[in-house]
């Protein structure tokens, strides 16, 4: 992860996240990236712990500020990829007034370009998500989109 994106994770100034970060540096378990400003686990199970140690409304925050930092980022050409990344943090964050939007931006750049197929899982999960909301008018989160008669 890089160290901008990490600092935004963490909700910390660089210096802070720095100096948070090297008792686990000294510990090995995570390290510089080299040649670059980011940072990795040693291992994917140091990771996961990691992960599994934040509270269900920390884990939320997290993917929320990461989503709206690869939000803020996004390229003009409308990366499929990038969009599908946007969208997962927006889902693992359980907002669905952000997911539904991020899902269906997902599901129409992938028409373009990745195929049927990821089109097809990101839009079903976007009608998945706009039905679990409860009923959220659905042209206050995806305008030009019927999503009463995709679902």
């Amino acid at each position: 992860m890089g160290e901008d994106l990490l600092c935004v994770a963490a909700g910390r100034r660089s210096e802070h996240v720095i100096d948070a970060m090297r008792p686990a540096i000294a510990q090995h378990l995570i390290r510089p990236v080299p040649g670059e400003l980011a940072y990795e686990f040693h291992h994917e199970l140091v990771r996961e712990a990691a992960y599994a140690e934040l509270l269900p409304g920390e884990r939320q925050a997290v993917h929320a500020a990461i989503s709206r930092y690869l939000a803020a980022e996004r390229n003009e050409d409308l990366d499929p990829t990038h969009l599908a990344l946007v969208a997962y943090h927006w889902t693992q964050a359980d907002d669905h007034l952000h997911a539904i939007p991020a899902l269906i931006a997902a599901g129409a750049a992938a028409m373009g370009s990745t195929g049927s197929a990821e089109a097809y899982d990101q839009l079903s999960r976007a009608i998945r998500w706009w039905l679990r909301s409860g009923g959220t008018p659905a042209e206050e989160i995806a305008p030009g989109w019927d999503l009463t008669r995709a679902a």
